[in-house]
């Protein structure tokens, strides 16, 4: 199974790397009220570790089925990613927007390629996660912390 995440999620962390600081851009230019997203300073593969620079974006497998439905020639694979957001601001309101907006960003720049570079067959949105509205920083800021999730299929050949 292994075999089959780790490009996903390298071809992931890739459309992000490329991607995602343009998109927030132009939600900046759309929206116009002031409020400012700020660029990832850094898209992490997994966890994190115990100290890190915000905002910061996690790639993470939540639930696999790998080889669930396979036969003597194929193996269909099932993942459900999470790519988390975590970001940090003194105003709450303010920082919840901000949170949901590079979300969106996340969402539009993974489902502009919905079969991730020819990585998957389909790469399907399943929703946004949220945590609690209610977590704070040692220095008393306000974390932001949404997940973005995504249903991988694709089948490929027995070896």
């Amino acid at each position: 199974m292994s075999k089959f995440v780790e490009p996903v999620i390298d071809k992931m962390k890739s459309l992000l790397d490329s991607n995602l600081a343009g998109k927030l851009n132009a939600i900046d230019a759309a929206e116009d009220d002031g409020i400012v997203l700020e660029d990832v300073v850094k898209v992490w593969k997994g966890g994190m570790p115990q100290t890190f620079e915000l905002p910061a974006i996690v790639i993470w497998p939540v639930e696999t089925s790998g080889g669930s439905d396979f036969t003597n020639v194929t193996y269909e694979y099932a993942h459900e990613i999470i790519i988390w957001v975590v970001l940090k601001g003194d105003a709450p309101e303010e920082t919840h927007i901000r949170l949901w907006r590079t979300m969106q960003g996340i969402f539009d720049v993974i489902k502009a390629d919905d079969n991730l570079g020819g990585t998957v067959d389909i790469c399907e949105f399943k929703g946004f996660r949220y945590d609690t509205p209610w977590a704070f920083t040692d220095d008393d800021m306000l974390l932001g912390i949404g997940g973005v999730v995504f249903g991988i299929n694709h089948e490929e050949q027995a070896e």
